[in-house]
Formats: C-alpha cells, structure tokens, sequence
C-alpha cells in the first residue's frame, strides 16, 4: 500500500526570513534597554559559588561589547510608575537564567537567555545544557552566556536594518 502526503518545500530566501522579521518585528521598536539581569533557578548556583551580582555585570558587559552604541540605563521606580503602556513598546528587556544541580563534580547547568520588549515579551529565547565541575562551572557559565549574548545581537541589529 502507498499512501501520499503532501509536502511543502519552502524556499528559504522567501518564506523563513519572513517568519523571522514577523517573530523579531518588535526589535525595530525598541530605543533603548531598561533591564538586563541574571537571575537563579533554585539555590544550586550559589551553593556551588557562583554569584548573581557578579554574573549580571557580566552580561551587561557582554551586552555593552555587542550592542555598542545601543543604550542600556537600568529603570528607576519612579521609570515603572510612569511608563504608559505605548512607552512598554520603545523598552528592551535580556534576562539570563542559571539553574545548576548537584553538590559534587560533575555538575549540570541550565542556562537560558530570553529577551524582547517589554510589550510582546520574549521574543528571542536561546536554552543550553552544560556539564562541568565544580572548579569549571563559573568558566562554562559565561562562555555560553557570551555565546548566547552574541548570537542575540547578530539577529537583533539583522532584523532592524532589513527594511
């Protein structure tokens, strides 16, 4: 018995780039960005010695490198009680979660970047596993952050420069 499906072939110059610009179409309308910070999953990052504050500069350095000449100054309270919802829209967000499990060598991480405007939410998602020692954790951590900081900019400033 043979039995026929239809398949769709798309060609990528024509129907993927036009998925992309629809899902990242609010990079365009974002000015500036308002918060970019690290944020743990469960207590095992810190208790294998990796640390917050030190991880959020971090990535706000990375940021500053990538997305040179792009403006990042953190919301005040005051920013937030403001901020009527068509100013949620001009306003970026980068969030990177860690999430490690184990005491003992080897340890398993979880690391996710998500980022986007403050009114469509996270339009841009990138997850990774890793696995490394306790000695190495810190090391793999910011090597797949800066991977991941990277790659965010590269399709941040492509989708605001097509036309």
């Amino acid at each position: 018995m043979l039995i026929a499906l239809p398949s769709f072939v798309f060609a990528e110059s024509d129907v993927l780039p036009q998925l992309d610009r629809n899902k990242y179409s609010s990079f365009k309308t974002i000015e500036s960005f308002k918060i970019i910070k690290c944020i743990f999953r469960g207590n095992g990052a810190e208790k294998n010695g990796l640390i917050k504050e030190d991880l959020t500069d971090f990535i706000r350095l990375k940021f500053e490198n990538n997305m040179a000449g792009f403006p990042y100054k953190e919301m005040t309270d005051f920013e937030r009680q403001v901020m009527t919802r068509n100013k949620f829209s001009a306003k970026g967000q980068v969030w990177v979660y860690v999430w490690v499990v184990g005491t003992d060598s080897p340890l398993a991480c979880h690391i996710s970047l998500k980022a986007g405007s403050f009114d469509e939410g996270d339009q841009y998602t990138e997850a990774v596993l890793g696995v490394a020692s306790k000695e190495h954790l810190s090391r793999l951590v910011k090597y797949h952050i800066n991977q991941m900081i990277e790659r965010f900019a590269v399709k941040f400033y492509e989708v605001r420069n097509e036309s």
